[in-house]
């Protein structure tokens, strides 16, 4: 046998059997991380919803059971057609534009916003029955959607820096911290910073900022804003808002 063939035979030699080591098991903390993100994935919405819902109650003065009813019977009824949690929410152009216009002394009231959705329903109505949809979506260029998004953004920036500068020191402990917990993606980031502002509020507020006795359990039907629509609300609702939302939606 030559040296050759030793060496193959000695490689080719099976490694000596013996007690294999016990490997680490993961599957407890995957379980327990995947959890956490699951938890944290299901308040991760309340960050665009939010926002939105607050403006047009406390800022537009809309009836609560008008907004949260619609919203929470869409979920539901999403949630059954396709058979997982889908987020229904204002459309965000339309919510976006009516906190910037009535933070610029814009007329914004709910009929206005009535008027809007009115308005989307009908041209996404005619839109879809005719088959337009699919035409005017490859006529409108992409920059133009672009160009939307950017105003938008950089109008939410500037309102957002002209918030903070009333509280400067909490807006920056606010940010510091957001930034800590988006880069841990179990923690619910926007749960943890909504209970924050609602604290913060109550200590700015004082003690009789919240009056607990005015928060009564009630069922009440939504209201119907329709036979208050005048054709002031029907214009701004249709040129302010209903027609910048078409670009985005394509």
């Amino acid at each position: 046998m030559s040296p050759t063939d030793a060496g193959r035979e000695t490689d080719a030699a099976p490694a000596p059997t013996g007690a294999a080591l016990p490997l680490p098991s993961f599957e407890g903390e995957s379980r327990r991380a995947s959890w956490l993100a699951e938890a944290s994935g299901a308040f991760g919405d309340l960050g665009v919803l939010i926002p939105f819902v607050t403006a047009y109650l406390g800022v537009i003065g809309m009836a609560p059971a008008g907004v949260l009813v619609p919203i929470g019977l869409a979920s539901v009824a999403v949630g059954l057609w396709y058979r997982t949690p889908f987020p229904v929410q204002p459309m965000k152009l339309i919510g976006a534009s009516v906190i910037l216009y009535a933070g610029a002394g814009v007329e914004m009231t709910p009929q206005v916003v009535v008027a809007a959705g009115l308005c989307t329903a009908l041209i996404w109505l005619a839109l879809g029955l005719t088959g337009m949809a699919a035409r005017l979506s490859a006529l409108i260029p992409r920059e133009a959607m672009l160009g939307v998004v950017m105003g938008l953004g950089f109008g939410f920036m500037l309102e957002g820096l002209r918030t903070m500068s009333a509280m400067p020191v909490a807006s920056a402990l606010t940010l510091a911290i957001a930034m800590v917990l988006l880069s841990r993606p179990a923690v619910p980031t926007m749960l943890v910073l909504l209970l924050g502002g609602a604290a913060a509020s109550l200590v700015a507020g004082g003690a009789g900022a919240f009056d607990g006795s005015r928060l009564v359990p009630a069922l009440t039907l939504p209201p119907f804003a329709w036979p208050e629509l005048s054709w002031r609300a029907l214009e701004l609702g249709l040129l302010l808002l209903a027609l910048p939302q078409l670009p985005l939606t394509f």
